[in-house]
């Protein structure tokens, strides 16, 4: 045990703590003494819940392992790359064959994407921390700074969105809930000082007030936003859900109009922008003006050929 605890960096009483939790939660823990009086301890798997997958339920498995490929590096990759490795054991090699077959006609692009395989460790270290609710010190270097800084957070958990992950921290400095992306994230150092995490905070309520994990700000009050989206693009703004606020209405002349609770306005601007001159924002004002701005600047790059 003393040999786990240096080798994770934490006290007896830490590992102790997490085999109890373990068996607490129906896990078995074996001890194990071997030469020279080693004592090692191993997760016995329980076969008696070993699943009994039919054919199309461990081939949608199997096959559904591409879409983890944005998180390759990560913890979550590894464990499941040991899962579908015991999946693809199970299958006889002419059904292998088949499986495998059936592989390329299912493609996903990674346009902006991050990869993770050079932050496994930095990532393993922020699960730690946010499950043990330990204050740490991640280097961070933000794009308003020169050079990474130390920055000593409250971890909260993590978001996976448009390919990237986001530590959700509160800034001791700061004393609020901040994000962090963690492709600009350096180092991690867990300290041995504890936190208590806000009462009740859910990562899901936290961001449902904007249209990303931008611009988050638990004072600013909702505001109906209004989109008239132009005939071009009304049936893909349908196909889809963008918020789970938003109202469609679909006008006599083909257009529709979305409307959104957010209290943040920074990413359902750059959202609009992104639709050129198939979207209109009609309100709030201060949002319809923003993005007429930065329509105005980014005319302005073209002006001169």
């Amino acid at each position: 045990m003393i040999e786990l605890a240096d080798r994770f960096e934490v006290s007896s009483k830490t590992i102790q703590r997490d085999i109890a939790t373990l068996r607490a939660v129906g896990l078995e823990v074996v001890e194990v003494t071997e030469k020279f009086g080693l004592k090692r301890w191993r997760v016995q798997p329980d076969m008696t819940r070993v699943p009994n997958f039919l054919w199309d339920e461990a081939v949608a498995i199997y096959l559904g392992r591409k879409f983890l490929e944005p998180l390759a590096g990560t913890i979550f990759w590894e464990a499941a790359q040991r899962a579908f490795a015991k999946l693809k054991a199970t299958f006889k090699p002419e059904a292998l064959s088949i499986i495998e077959s059936l592989g390329p006609l299912i493609h996903q692009t990674s346009i902006g994407s991050s990869d993770y395989s050079a932050r496994a460790q930095v990532i393993d270290d922020l699960m730690t921390a946010i499950e043990d609710h330990k204050v740490t010190t991640i280097e961070y270097h933000s794009l308003k700074t020169d050079a990474p800084r130390p920055i000593s957070v409250q971890p909260l958990g993590m978001v996976y969105h448009e390919g990237s992950l986001f530590l959700m921290a509160i800034a001791e400095e700061h004393g609020q809930v901040r994000h962090y992306k963690i492709d600009r994230l350096s180092g991690v150092d867990i300290t041995e000082n504890h936190f208590t995490p806000p009462e009740g905070f859910d990562l899901k309520q936290h961001l449902s007030g904007t249209l990303g994990v931008y611009g988050v700000d638990q004072d600013q009050p909702l505001r109906t936003v209004r989109i008239q989206f132009a005939v071009a693009a009304a049936r893909y703004i349908q196909e889809h859900t963008w918020h789970k606020s938003q109202t469609l209405e679909p006008q006599p002349d083909g257009t529709v109009i979305c409307i959104l609770q957010l209290a943040s306005l920074v990413e359902v601007e750059s959202w609009i922008l992104g639709f050129g001159p198939r979207a209109e924002a009609l309100e709030p004002p201060e949002l319809r003006q923003s993005v007429a701005d930065s329509l105005q600047e980014a005319l302005g790059s073209y002006s001169n050929p």
